[in-house]
């Protein structure tokens, strides 16, 4: 099976859970990731929150990225996102903005073998160490335990910018698609409210959220600032490379 080595990036052949290529770059992960894993473990120092950590994280949420269930009411708790690696460009510019947050996090790389289409695929994990700040989230997120959309949210260009990038499709300029499948019908019809805020006429079918109109197709572009998509998205901003 041929696997990625999650320290340096080369590809290998693995077998089982091995993750790395040699012993050396096992040796050189261990070195680098143990003192940050122990200390996860324990309360991180906090992180502000003011209207852009909001506004991306929650952009995140509506997305891709997900909350580990607190240990216990009052415990802190970190920050997930899976991405292809085909969009590591992604990856890489929503840990430097973790970063720029004060939010501590690691990238991991690594292959995944399908059985059942016989494919390999390659991904990148982000995961944060655990903040109390992200308790608020998780509060707001996953009031019974299953996320919904929280009805203080508040859209700005970042959040849908962000949203657009993780679960956002465009289809010839002629659609622009959201992928709102795992809430419920609730929060996509309260989404929807929000959407209409920024004069944009959004339409359901299959829970999905779709933009049909070219006039809103420009107007979202134009709202998100398209100059601010990472390379690897350039398309969804109606570019092509």
């Amino acid at each position: 099976m041929e696997k990625i080595c999650i320290k340096c990036g080369k590809l290998f052949k693995g077998i089982n859970k091995r993750r790395f290529c040699s012993q050396r770059c096992a040796g050189i992960y261990r070195n680098e990731q143990e003192p940050n894993l122990r200390f996860s473990a324990h309360r991180h120092n906090n992180f502000i929150l003011n209207e852009n950590t909001i506004s991306f994280i929650d952009g995140h949420l509506l997305g891709d990225g997900s909350l580990s269930k607190p240990k216990t009411v009052n415990s802190g708790c970190r920050y997930s996102q899976l991405f292809s690696q085909k969009y590591n460009d992604w990856a890489l510019m929503t840990q430097n903005k973790f970063n720029l947050f004060n939010i501590d996090n690691n990238l991991s790389y690594y292959s995944t073998y399908d059985k059942r289409t016989q494919k390999t695929y390659y991904s990148v994990s982000l995961q944060t160490h655990v903040y109390d700040e992200f308790l608020i989230f998780y509060k707001r997120w996953y009031p019974n335990g299953k996320k919904e959309i929280p009805k203080d949210l508040k859209i700005n260009p970042q959040l849908m910018r962000v949203f657009y990038l993780d679960d956002g499709y465009i289809r010839g300029k002629k659609q622009i698609q959201f992928s709102t499948d795992s809430f419920s019908d609730e929060s996509i019809n309260f989404l929807i409210d929000k959407l209409k805020e920024i004069n944009l006429s959004p339409k359901t079918n299959s829970k999905r959220i779709h933009l049909y109109r070219s006039s809103d197709i420009l107007s979202l572009l134009s709202y998100m600032n398209t100059t601010e998509f990472p390379n690897c998205f350039k398309y969804k901003g109606g570019i092509v490379s």
